[in-house]
């Protein structure tokens, strides 16, 4: 296929477009934040261009010159430039850790990501990732209006724990290795089963909400106080 035809927003194209940048950023940033940063060069490149035929590579040539400048502030505060002339605002990378990342860990993260919005990265991995995603995960997401794709248990690996600013963890922390800098913290939320009823796979949705909720105030409040002590600097 020509690059005239490439079509990010197709099914799996973005994922496999980021994918070499996203292996060379490994350790640093996530799959996810590569794939975005992708996503927002192409719209703003798209939105003025009136040949389509080189957009991708102009594309992943402008996201690669954002990583890099993100990976070198990185250290003190990484920022993402959203738009030409865009304030920069703070990407915050969240790990969800569960056993086999089949339930709590998958609604965590899509709840961080619907409630954090640009602020935030967030990702779900288990320490042996189980064969599928709880079928209960799909339905108290649908319930709350969040309609998710590419649902799948993935397994931890030291670069995405590497490159998260925050791990999250449910049940066991036997297999991961926090690195210095990354903050990490415990959420004691029921488990999802093959026998949970549906009711109780809403509370546990509630009880995952609420934290999730709280985290994403304490995410902007930090990025508050960053952004104004970075401007005091300046």
């Amino acid at each position: 296929m020509s690059e005239q035809g490439v079509d990010l927003s197709a099914p799996g194209v973005l994922q496999r477009t980021a994918e070499p940048l996203a292996t060379h950023y490994a350790g640093v940033f996530f799959p996810e934040l590569v794939e975005r940063c992708v996503a927002q060069a192409h719209a703003e490149l798209a939105r003025g261009a009136r040949i389509q035929t080189y957009l991708v590579p102009m594309s992943l040539r402008l996201a690669r010159e954002r990583l890099r400048g993100l990976a070198a502030t990185r250290a003190d505060n990484g920022v993402l430039a959203t738009g030409p002339g865009a304030a920069e605002a703070p990407v915050h990378q969240v790990l969800f850790v569960d056993e086999d990342d089949t339930g709590r860990s998958q609604i965590a993260a899509a709840l961080l990501a619907h409630h954090g919005g640009e602020a935030v990265v967030a990702r779900s991995a288990g320490v042996v990732a189980g064969d599928a995603v709880n079928p209960l995960v799909s339905t108290v997401l649908s319930e709350r209006g969040m309609q998710m794709a590419r649902l799948y248990p993935k397994q931890v690996t030291d670069e995405v724990v590497r490159a998260a600013d925050r791990v999250v963890t449910f049940g066991a922390r036997d297999g991961i290795r926090l690195h210095p800098g990354t903050a990490h913290e415990h959420w004691s939320v029921g488990g999802l089963f093959h026998n949970t009823s549906a009711d109780r796979a809403r509370e546990i949705t509630e009880a995952i909400d609420a934290r999730v909720q709280e985290l994403v105030q304490r995410i902007r409040t930090d990025a508050r106080v960053t952004a104004a002590a970075t401007t005091t600097a300046r």
